[in-house]
């Protein structure tokens, strides 16, 4: 099950939503902008000649796009390496848009999102704690944190849980010059899951009210994101719900 299908439900309860926050910097991408990915997580020339193998450290997983000689296990061995990501997506709705920014490190997760450019909320999510703490700074300096269920129907849903070996392959198709395999989950859902890192560049769901959605990652980094950035702030005031 995919991240963005839950999460939908919170954006729609959340009537006055947040921070602006970067990725290695504060200003947030023109909302509308459609960057293309090069390699996802790395500038151009961080790329070999090849296009195949990524300039990774010393005992570090080496990241290899086998192209159509790829296998679905090849797919589950490269996800099971990815030990932090970021994304960007944008979600249009008939009368409005919502821009979602996530991290991810560590077991734990944070999303900001903005509404047709507005400020919205800061979400951040404990997988260990089972914690998860809501800011909204335009309505109060306190945040709110509360028991988190991952497996709730509220709780967002991590890319990295989905098991490619349950999946079902539709078939590939090229997404920003990158090579995927379109896997079909058992609720339905389709990913277009990149064959270099097993991660996905697209997405297709039906959320809850039984609207279909196709909406892309974008500015994807792999195995970048630091503890720092997924953290909450020390001068932060929380006040837990009993």
């Amino acid at each position: 099950m995919l991240y963005l299908k839950k999460f939908l439900m919170i954006l729609l309860a959340v009537s006055s939503l947040v921070l602006i926050a970067g990725c290695g910097d504060d200003s947030q991408p023109a909302q509308g902008d459609e960057p293309v990915i090069i390699e996802p997580g790395l500038s151009q020339d961080e790329q070999n000649e090849d296009g195949n193998t990524h300039g990774q450290q010393e005992g570090e997983f080496a990241f290899t796009d086998k192209g159509e000689k790829t296998t679905v296990e090849d797919l589950a061995l490269a996800q099971s390496n990815i030990k932090s990501y970021y994304f960007e997506q944008t979600i249009h709705y008939s009368e409005s848009s919502v821009f979602l920014r996530v991290w991810y490190c560590d077991n734990k997760m944070k999303v900001i999102t903005s509404a047709d450019g507005s400020l919205q909320s800061v979400f951040y999510y404990d997988y260990d704690q089972l914690t998860q703490i809501t800011y909204s700074p335009a309505d109060n300096d306190i945040a709110i944190g509360m028991v988190f269920d991952p497996a709730s129907v509220d709780a967002p849903d991590n890319p990295l849980d989905d098991d490619y070996l349950q999946c079902t392959l539709l078939g590939s198709e090229i997404i920003d010059r990158q090579l995927c395999y379109i896997m079909q989950t058992a609720e339905g859902d389709k990913l277009w899951v990149s064959t270099l890192y097993g991660f996905p560049l697209q997405v297709e769901f039906v959320d809850h009210l039984g609207d279909n959605y196709t909406v892309a990652y974008r500015n994807i980094e792999i195995n970048t994101i630091t503890a720092d950035q997924v953290a909450v702030p020390d001068d932060l005031q929380v006040e837990f719900l009993k």
